[in-house]
């Protein structure tokens, strides 16, 4: 099954939260299904994470290692009201906006650009817009509404977004680099799962195991085998 982008991480966590439904899951916040996932990659790998990213000036491939805590943030900076939205009165204009949550990166999976993705996170998650107390529309909002509005909900949601400061060892570039936790996660998993049923096919057929009996070893024991046919 070929999973979209925005399908990852609720698949990811959907698997390992047996009391919580899907439904309910994708009614997270973006920051709040990274922090759940940031937990999860911890209790999975543990707490260190290492991968490459490749210079977009020099296309040189770079190592970058940190830990979880370097960039898990435990709250949002900024509170919503009791029915989760947030405000903003600028220009004689009243907003009421929420968060975009995980509903929201799956209903612009279909959009063919950035600019009517913009378009149409920002019309989901606007609740209501007053102008001098009279109802208005997303239309009506001037552009440097729409980037305010933007701005405060990362400021709301700072999990949603996180840069890694990133420096080129060969020509010195200097840039931020996106950390995506679902798709790192995803590939976390995937290589593992590739390595494993490789062990266990290396095992079987140097001693005739079953799979069953070979991934009901401990990790310890089984790369002990492993090393022993390896000589």
């Amino acid at each position: 099954m070929i999973l979209r982008p925005a399908q990852i991480g609720l698949s990811l966590l959907s698997a390992t939260s047996h009391d919580v439904s899907y439904e309910e899951l994708s009614n997270l916040s973006i920051g709040e299904r990274d922090r759940l996932l940031l937990q999860l990659r911890e209790g999975i790998f543990g707490p260190c994470i290492t991968g490459l990213i490749r210079c977009p000036e020099c296309s040189e491939l770079l190592e970058v290692s940190f830990d979880v805590s370097d960039i898990r943030i435990e709250s949002s900076i900024e509170p919503s009201d009791a029915e989760g939205c947030l405000h903003l009165v600028s220009e004689g204009y009243e907003i009421s906006f929420r968060l975009p949550d995980c509903a929201d990166l799956g209903a612009i999976s279909v959009c063919e650009d950035v600019s009517e993705a913009r378009y149409l996170i920002l019309r989901r998650c606007i609740q209501r817009i007053l102008y001098q107390g009279m109802d208005a529309s997303i239309e009506d909002l001037p552009p440097n509404l729409l980037d305010s509005i933007e701005e405060r909900m990362a400021g709301a949601d700072p999990q949603a977004d996180v840069l890694l400061r990133a420096v080129c060892d060969s020509c010195r570039h200097e840039w931020d680099a996106v950390f995506d936790i679902p798709s790192f996660l995803w590939r976390e998993i995937d290589s593992w799962a590739r390595r494993t049923i490789q062990d266990v096919h290396t095992l079987a057929a140097a001693y005739g195991w079953s799979e069953e009996s070979i991934l009901g070893m401990s990790s310890w024991r089984r790369r002990c085998y492993l090393e022993i046919v390896s000589r």
